[in-house]
């Protein structure tokens, strides 16, 4: 008998090693080597390229030249929204970044180089002439049929932007930045900002090592602080053809406890009106800083 099924199960366990082996090829690190989103020169990538980009399995990295912290300006319309598997960005690949190696009552001595802004209050008119309050502002909007789907219904509203919007990309990873944003009016011509929009069932996300309504290198005072409305959004969809709710399962906020680098993993959130605005299931929050400066004041 073994010898007869043996050789069956032989391409199966073949084609298994063929496709990791393909998965392997495919996914690619994307360098991104200005903070010019709106016109980067021949030859360097900006963010908003390299978000256009992604597949499965990418890596985003970054090596800006001079000295940091390095502000990216959030372009007016926002970023491309992240849609593949698997992906992670990190911050920490810039040169002269460090994270965290402080324990929790030491302080967060991260050392963060690179910083996404959607501080602006700058606009543009709505391109759609039926909508003139929706503004094209320094956020992502996440009205779904701007991204080709067939329905608005994913938990979010008119008057919630984003800066990265993870659209049902699984196994998001986001480690090593700053985001910085405004005092929002929550409302369609003024939305508020979510450093991290998590959408439609987008599972099994990591944010880790990140500080949230401070510049580093800034002076901690209430008068330097530029709040996200929430560091993280991750709101159910409510899926009428299910009858139930979607919700974007397995979130990690701060250390995952593994005993591996777990300092490195701690945020820091500071101003927002909710610090994670949570509509989920399954999620770890541990090793944060919320509404504590980085100097644990």
């Amino acid at each position: 008998m073994y010898p007869n099924s043996y050789p069956l199960r032989r391409p199966v366990f073949g084609a298994a090693i063929a496709c990791a082996i393909s998965l392997a090829l495919e996914a690619k690190n994307i360098v991104v080597t200005t903070p010019n989103n709106d016109s980067p020169a021949v030859g360097q990538t900006s963010l908003k390229q390299a978000l256009s980009q992604l597949a499965d399995g990418d890596t985003i990295q970054f090596n800006l030249s001079g000295n940091g912290p390095h502000l990216i300006v959030t372009p007016l319309g926002g970023y491309p929204v992240i849609k593949a598997n698997n992906v992670t960005i990190d911050g920490y690949s810039q040169p002269g970044s460090k994270p965290n190696s402080n324990g929790i009552l030491g302080g967060n001595n991260a050392q963060i180089q690179i910083v996404l802004d959607s501080s602006g209050t700058d606009t543009l008119p709505s391109p759609d002439a039926g909508e003139p309050d929706r503004l094209v502002s320094r956020s992502t909007r996440i009205l779904g049929h701007l991204y080709g789907d067939t329905s608005d219904e994913n938990g979010y509203g008119d008057s919630e932007n984003g800066i990265l919007v993870v659209y049902q990309g699984d196994g998001f990873h986001v480690r090593g930045l700053a985001f910085l944003g405004h005092y929002a009016a929550g409302q369609t011509k003024d939305p508020n900002i979510y450093a991290v929009a998590l959408v439609k069932e987008a599972k099994d996300a990591k944010v880790q090592g990140c500080w949230f309504g401070l510049k580093p290198g800034d002076a901690y005072t209430q008068e330097n602080l530029k709040p996200v409305t929430d560091a993280v959004a991750a709101y159910r969809w409510r899926d009428s053809a299910k009858a139930n709710s979607v919700f974007s399962r397995g979130l990690v906020l701060g250390t995952d406890g593994d005993g591996v680098n777990d300092v490195q993993e701690f945020n820091v959130v500071v101003g927002t009106h909710l610090a994670f605005g949570l509509e989920a299931g399954d999620v770890r929050i541990s090793g944060n800083y919320i509404n504590v400066f980085p100097d644990g004041l």
